[in-house]
């Protein structure tokens, strides 16, 4: 489950949100664009630390993630931890190197921060 920052437009600039311009007078006019979400491009999977494997970690890490307006990532925190700061370390390490399509607001590209949750799961199989 990804969630979405918001934030209010502004006559400056787009944001997520309704939106006003002003025009000089007491009425304003409302724009409103379609805002497309970023959605994933490339995520190569965390490197599982040996560590974690052989004291069998698992946990949820999640990221709050600022999606660039070309798809890279810029800022990347630590919204919540798993749990071992082993895993935490390891998914923000990854997803630095993960690429996204941008969120779009009508056309336009723009910057975004959204929360991305990184798995891991042991395969107790390959044990």
């Amino acid at each position: 489950a990804h969630s979405l920052g918001t934030g209010d437009g502004t006559s400056t600039g787009p944001g997520f949100g309704s939106g006003s311009v002003g025009n000089g007078s007491t009425n304003t006019a409302e724009i409103r664009a379609p805002l497309t979400r970023p959605s994933y491009a490339r995520t190569p999977l965390p490197e599982y630390p040996r560590v974690a494997r052989n004291n069998r970690w698992e946990g949820v890490v999640v990221l709050r993630v600022e999606v660039l307006q070309d798809g890279r990532v810029g800022r990347v925190e630590l919204a919540q931890s798993s749990g071992h700061d082993i895993l935490d370390e390891s998914a923000i390490k990854a997803v630095h190197h993960w690429r996204f399509h941008p969120a779009k607001y009508g056309d336009m590209p723009i910057a975004c921060f959204i929360d991305v949750p990184v798995r891991f799961k042991l395969d107790l199989a390959s044990l």
